[in-house]
């Protein structure tokens, strides 16, 4: 059986991934930061089939959680993103050349007033948002739009769509 050690295993990126691994035969050991306030609520489902290994904060602690775990992979995950970010995590740890930079994205943009008014969808408010021109600087770009091309060269394949994220945004905030 492999053996996978998340850093972070309480956050967002963190639980899919935990989710995902044990649903394909992981053990998996999850690291945590003593202090964080809401440690377990995304993985409490999961919280009998995951060994706890240290805390994130002490160093003498993580050596004893790399002996304890003796992972084949290890997963540091410190931002909050989607499923599909943790599925193409895997996808690259399973194929790609150490080194090799790939961009983990949707490959589609969106500006600030369409995420705003799928949100306001999606809890039911009736509302238009507007922009305010003499707030924008000169060196913001309107739209910043990823090239997920070499990622999707491995295989990996987006399944969420925008509005599937901003649903499970949503759900994880209400």
């Amino acid at each position: 059986m492999p053996t996978a050690l998340i850093t972070g295993v309480t956050g967002q990126d963190g639980s899919y991934l935990a989710e995902l691994l044990l649903a394909k035969g992981y053990r998996v050991f999850g690291v945590v930061r003593r202090s964080s306030t809401t440690p377990y609520e995304r993985i409490a489902h999961i919280l009998d089939k995951i060994e706890f290994a240290s805390d994130l904060l002490d160093q003498h602690s993580l050596v004893d959680a790399m002996e304890a775990a003796k992972p084949d992979e290890i997963y540091s995950l410190a931002a909050q993103n989607v499923a599909d970010v943790v599925s193409s995590y895997i996808t690259l740890s399973k194929g790609a050349d150490s080194g090799e930079v790939f961009n983990v994205c949707s490959g589609e943009g969106r500006t600030v007033k369409q995420i705003a008014e799928a949100v306001l969808k999606i809890g039911g408010v009736r509302a238009v948002p507007k922009s305010d021109p003499s707030l924008v600087r000169p060196v913001d770009l309107p739209m910043l739009v990823g090239d997920n091309a070499k990622l999707r060269a491995t295989g990996w394949q987006p399944a969420f769509t925008f509005d599937d994220m901003v649903t499970d945004l949503w759900n994880h905030v209400a």
